[in-house]
Parts: structure tokens; sequence; C-alpha cells
């Protein structure tokens, strides 16, 4: 609305540049004058279509600055945020698609004041990982329809992107999102806490099965040059696969981990046995489930996918009721099983089967190892806790006066341990983009 007299020139067609504020936001855009005609109450109603002011792109360059992922259906984050319009008045959003530093948000037509330029902070909760504080600026606005219904659109930028939400994002997306890698979210600086939280661990049921566990070792083995690559998958089975309970891990329905639990009987021949002599001192084959042919997808390393796994192995050799494992380790996971709780038995041989590679064997004591024995406070935080509260709750382990005030006393210190892994995590990340 103008108001008379000395009414400037708005001609139809005429380009404006315009200041736009609602609340104590602002906003600029260009106009441009499509009528000018109306008078209402002794004013001059001017209609502008207004066009935001946007940098000049060249040819089909992409508009997005990063990887757009969609969020699961059953489990989109929602946010609220304070109506600058309104007191005591809200906003609710729900996240359709996200990426490291923006959102695609849909709202209530109520909501048609929100224009490109606002901004807004938000409290945003993403199902089963967290709720956390973020601010955006609104980017571009438009009506979608979803289920029949209209709503308002709006796309969004991230501000003050801290590595927290870029860790609670990779969360979200890894167990939610229709990511196909964990390397994919790496790839965009997110890194999420836990992929074993994402992934489906279980035991082989059918040749299906068995033929995929094949192909997966086939692959993983080859491409880390354990194996020639032009051999075939039948390469990778052998007669103690039909005595043995064969783990998966799936993530969207692929496997992305697998390892192999071996139950030796006396007079069975473990995979250590043609170059080493097994020790009368260390436990019988009988009291030992041995763990082989362990693989995990290239794509997934970086990550806990291993530990997740051996959680849930943990389980079944506690109810196998043999105390054991033993395995062979090359020597860049040595320090893994270490922290594990595993011991060397200063046992090792060269693997021909494998390209000559070096293993060494290394021994657990399950329920020790559960129970916090031998094993560093900080790390038994990380990796046993977890699968030690389910065993104790269904008192699938033994304990006595000295476990359950060790129990006790490692569970004091689990602030400490999260916060030291959130930090080799981020360490790790930070290693890792420099490398790339």
């Amino acid at each position: 609305l103008i108001k008379p007299p000395n009414i400037p020139d708005f001609a139809k067609g005429k380009e404006l540049n315009l200041e736009l504020r609602i609340a104590n936001q602002e906003t600029h855009f260009q106009g441009l004058v499509v009528d000018s005609t109306f008078e209402h109450k002794n004013m001059k109603i001017i209609a502008i279509r207004l066009v935001k002011q946007v940098e000049e792109t060249k040819g089909d360059e992409d508009r997005r600055s990063a990887r757009r992922w969609l969020c699961g259906e059953h489990f989109y984050p929602t946010g609220v945020a304070a109506n600058p319009l309104s007191y005591n008045d809200f906003i609710y959003f729900r996240i359709r698609d996200i990426s490291a530093n923006g959102l695609q948000m849909i709202t209530s037509l109520r909501n048609k004041f929100i224009v490109a330029g606002m901004k807004f902070e938000c409290v945003m909760d993403f199902p089963m990982i967290s709720q956390v504080q973020l601010k955006f600026v609104v980017k571009n606005v438009r009506i979608a329809k979803q289920n029949g219904q209209d709503f308002l659109a709006v796309g969004a930028a991230l501000e003050g992107v801290t590595p927290y939400l870029k860790e609670v994002i990779g969360q979200y997306l890894i167990q939610f999102g229709n990511v196909e890698s964990l390397k994919e979210l790496q790839n965009e600086s997110l890194h999420p806490k836990s992929v074993a939280k994402a992934v489906t661990y279980r035991y082989v049921k059918t040749k299906e099965d068995y033929q995929k566990v094949l192909e997966f070792r086939h692959f993983t083995y080859s491409k880390a040059g354990k194996i020639p690559e032009q051999s075939e998958a039948t390469l990778m089975a052998d007669e103690s696969d039909a005595r043995s309970r064969i783990v998966m891990g799936e993530y969207n329905g692929q496997i992305v981990c697998t390892s192999r639990l071996v139950f030796n009987n006396p007079e069975d021949q473990m995979e250590h046995d043609p170059y080493v002599k097994w020790p009368d001192h260390l436990p019988r084959k009988e009291e030992m489930v041995e763990i082989n042919r362990t693989a995990t997808h290239p794509d997934f390393r970086s990550s806990d996918l291993l530990m997740g796994m051996f959680r849930f192995i943990a389980i079944a050799v506690v109810q196998s009721k043999r105390k054991w494992i033993v395995l062979g380790s090359t020597p860049e996971l040595a320090s893994l099983y270490k922290k594990m709780g595993f011991k060397y038995t200063n046992l090792n041989y060269t693997n021909t089967l494998l390209h000559e590679l070096f293993h060494e064997i290394y021994l657990g004591n399950v329920p020790e190892g559960l129970s916090g024995k031998g094993v560093n406070p900080i790390y038994w935080n990380i990796i046993w806790s977890p699968v030690s509260d389910f065993l104790y709750q269904y008192d699938l382990i033994e304990s006595d006066p000295l476990v359950r005030l060790r129990f006790g006393f490692y569970k004091l210190i689990n602030p400490i341990a999260s916060f030291y892994y959130d930090f080799q995590q981020r360490k790790r990340s930070g290693y890792r983009k420099r490398k790339g």
C-alpha cells in the first residue's frame, strides 16, 4: 500500500530493490511490478513479484554444496522454533532430507510468512539419537504436496555447525537415512559414533546366506591382497565351515562383516595346527571357540563394526559354556584385540594359504573379559559394557563380590570412557580428512 500524494512511478514491469522486514529480521529482494492499478481507502496497491537476489551460476552447475540423504519416513527428525511474529507461538518443522550443512523441511501453510533470508534457532529431535539446538537460515520456500495435502517446503542452510551436531546427523543417517556406506558419510565429514547400532548381526541359516558369505570373504580378502582377485569364491570354503556358526552382519540387506566360530573337538584340526605345536599349559581344543575368516567391508572400517560383531560372538561363546576364544591376527589388528582383553600366546606362524601373511595367536577368557578382569577400564566401558549388562541381567555370567565391586567401579568411569572414545573418533576423523 502506497499513500498519496507524490506516488512514485510504479509502472508495470518496473524492477525494484526491496528491503523486507518481518519482526526484527530483514531480507533483501529484487522485485518486479506486475500491477499498480488498484486503490484501497485512498491508498494505491502495488503488486510486486519478489525475486531473491542470487549469485549467477554457469551452465548446469550444482546449486547444492553437499550431498543430501532422505530421512527415514517412519523416523523423521522434527523441530520447533519460536514464531517471530507471535508471542508464545511456535513453528513446527519436519525434516525430509538432510546434508552436512543443510536441511529440507516442511511446515504448515500457516507459516507462509517465512521467506528466504530469515534466521531461526530451533530445537531439533533426531529420533533415538539426540535432541540438539541448531541455527539455520532460510534459502528458499515453495509449496509442496505430501499425502495429498499442501505444505510449505523450506530449504535451509545450517549455521555454526559443531562436531557434535555432525556426529548426531551422521548417527541418524547411518541408522535411518538412505545411506549406502560409512565412507559415504565420512566423505562429507559426518562421523557417526556407532555403526554397530545400524547393523543386524545374525547367523548364516540358508545356502543363499552361505554363498553370500563366501563371496564377501573373497571380495574382502582379495581387496586386502590376501588371495588372488581372479580366484573363485569357493576358495574361501573349507571343511571347518560344517562345524561352525558363521556370523554375518548386514546393513540395508548387504553383508558388511562376517566371522566364523569353530567348535572343535579334540581330534579336529585348528587353523594354526599345521604351523605350530599347541602347548599343554594352554586350554584344550574342546574348551575353546576358534575365531577365523573374519572380514569387514572396506567402506565400513574405522568404526565399531568389528567390536559390535565380537559382542555378538561373546554371547554365543558364553552360551556354549566354553570360556576361551583363540584367534590368529595380523600385526595391524593386534592392538585392537589386546584392548579387548586378548593375550598374546608367544606363538606365531606364516599362513601359506594367505600370501605368506604373518599371524600371531591370541587367547581371550570371555567371562573374565566381560567382568573386566585384565581389561583396561576405559576399553571395557567402550567395548564390553553393553553386552556385560545384558549377560548379568539374565544371570548368564557368574559373579562374586570382587567381580561386582570391579563392575561397579568400572561403571563409575563410564563418562570418562565416553569422552575418551569421542575424542579418539574425532581425532581419527581429522586424520582421515587430512590424509584424504
